[in-house]
């Protein structure tokens, strides 16, 4: 129920058919969501319920490109990384 299985992705990082983060890097964003409607994206969840999250990275906001640094003052990068799945 907490683990996100789709979402919007920021145009400035469609490269490839899948999104991905690394949690070996918390404190970079490696793709990065969308933030279309009103600095926010939705989020689809392995549960079937869905979910809008307003971002407040400035990043994310600016839709920056790949590989660059998270936004100090906001916690999105550990939220999405939190709602991750990454193999163990």
């Amino acid at each position: 129920a907490e683990t996100y299985i789709m979402l919007e992705e920021s145009p400035g990082t469609i490269n490839d058919d899948w999104f991905v983060e690394n949690p070996d890097s918390p404190n970079q964003w490696t793709d990065m969501p969308a933030a279309y409607h009103n600095k926010s994206s939705m989020l689809l969840f392995a549960d079937g319920h869905s979910q809008n999250r307003r971002w407040s990275d400035s990043q994310v906001i600016k839709q920056s490109g790949n590989f660059v640094p998270s936004d100090p003052k906001s916690d999105d990068l550990a939220w999405l990384l939190s709602a991750t799945v990454s193999p163990r």
